[in-house]
């Protein structure tokens, strides 16, 4: 081992990447709060150097659980975002302000009939704009794209051939036809089926199963 935290509250190590665009790495810690779920930010104090200094908590406003936290800039502006699912039933994109030193959210989605895990993240469709790809435990797929800085919209939704949509990934043409592809898994435990599709585009924010 190298380092070992010694913040007895720290759980598990969630996500990795660049929040402050300073050229270091910073990591999203688990931390057990018994009223608030919600994440410790430690960062590196230069390049090169692990990431071992307190950052900041990011935490959402409810006592609703925090899944699936993802680093990126997916709308393009230069600024570091985080994508997560909070409770299962609400996915948020929120982005790095210096002045606060802590992510504020700028979109939320939210289906109360529907429970949300995990993200395929890409420009599916080629049009240059992000897409944050999920799916749920009754099937419902649905893509939310980084239309510009700080604006998201819902652009697609489809219904996947069985239930618990989890399973999810991306690749860079897989099969050499000019078109990124990502793939869909799930599973109907009742009747012991477990299922994995791919998907292309077919056009600008649509798209279609090519391979099971």
């Amino acid at each position: 081992p190298l380092y070992a935290y010694s913040d007895s509250a720290t759980l598990s190590v969630k996500e990795m990447g660049e929040i402050h665009g300073s050229g270091e790495k910073e990591i999203f810690m688990n931390y057990y709060n018994d009223t608030i779920p919600q994440y410790v930010v430690y960062r590196s104090d230069s390049i090169g150097v692990l990431p071992t200094t307190f950052d900041f908590f990011f935490y959402y406003e409810t006592t609703l659980q925090i899944d699936n936290p993802t680093l990126s800039d997916f709308d393009n502006n230069g600024i570091t975002d985080v994508a997560f699912i909070v409770g299962w039933k609400k996915i948020i994109v929120s982005e790095f302000r210096d002045s606060i030193n802590n992510f504020a959210n700028v979109f939320e989605y939210e289906n109360l009939d529907e429970t949300f895990y995990g993200f395929a993240i890409g420009d599916i469709d080629s049009d240059e704009k992000t897409e944050l790809i999920s799916g749920s435990g009754l099937g419902k797929l649905i893509s939310i794209e980084a239309v510009r800085g700080n604006y998201y919209e819902l652009i697609w939704q489809d219904d996947f051939s069985i239930y618990n949509a989890y399973m999810k990934t991306t690749t860079e043409d897989i099969d050499e036809n000019g078109k990124p592809e990502f793939w869909i898994g799930g599973q109907d435990f009742v009747e012991g089926i477990t299922r994995l599709e791919c998907y292309e585009a077919t056009g600008d924010n649509s798209y279609e199963p090519v391979a099971t």
